[in-house]
């Protein structure tokens, strides 16, 4: 946006390599060693402000994460942000004791202003995207982590097949809410029975 400040940056899959400065320019080297689908690519050029980090997880084995929001965001999006990026290692932890082990080698999340007609998180590997605060905050922050083991590290053969990640992807947060899951709400089959 028009008259945001902040640091320049670019986020990607992957682990960050290196940043290298030159006079005004910076160059940021992002590789991606594990498999990946052409369509979980992704790359965000923009003003952001980055949290740098890492999480440890279940098997004691350490990765890092970096998160991306944009800088022109208000303050209380900025800490809503913050907040979850918080909670990144126990909700990761949680679900590897229902997936098994993360499948990657990083994580993260970019969260960056776009066009209302785009708005709707994507599961790209490592890093998932939101168009806002409040999509990060709400439940779609698991369902895009759900994907990072289905969707992801598990992909369709065909489109048709697509129901494999989504499915999951959708069940995750009702599980992970509920009393049989890491909340107190509904069961996950009470949830799905009202709704239908």
């Amino acid at each position: 946006a028009s008259g945001v400040t902040g640091d320049a940056a670019v986020a990607s899959n992957g682990e960050l390599q290196s940043k290298t400065v030159s006079g005004e320019r910076t160059t940021w080297v992002w590789r991606q060693d594990k498999q990946m689908a052409s369509e979980l690519a992704v790359i965000a050029i923009g003003r952001f402000d980055v949290i740098e980090g890492s999480i440890t997880l279940t098997d004691g084995r350490s990765i890092p994460s970096w998160s991306f929001m944009d800088s022109g965001l208000s303050d209380g999006n900025k800490t809503t942000i913050r907040n979850r990026v918080a909670q990144l290692e126990t909700i990761t932890k949680n679900l590897e004791s229902i997936y098994g082990a993360y499948p990657g080698n990083s994580t993260g999340v970019i969260v960056d202003s776009v066009p209302s007609g785009v708005n709707y998180a994507l599961e790209t590997q490592d890093r998932s995207f939101f168009p806002s605060a409040s999509s990060v905050n709400g439940s779609t922050l698991i369902h895009e982590l759900v994907h990072q083991w289905y969707g992801d590290n598990v992909a369709p053969t065909t489109w048709t097949d697509s129901w494999i990640g989504e499915g999951m992807a959708t069940w995750g947060p009702t599980h992970y809410s509920s009393a049989a899951g890491f909340g107190s709400g509904t069961s996950t089959e009470q949830s799905y029975y009202s709704s239908w």
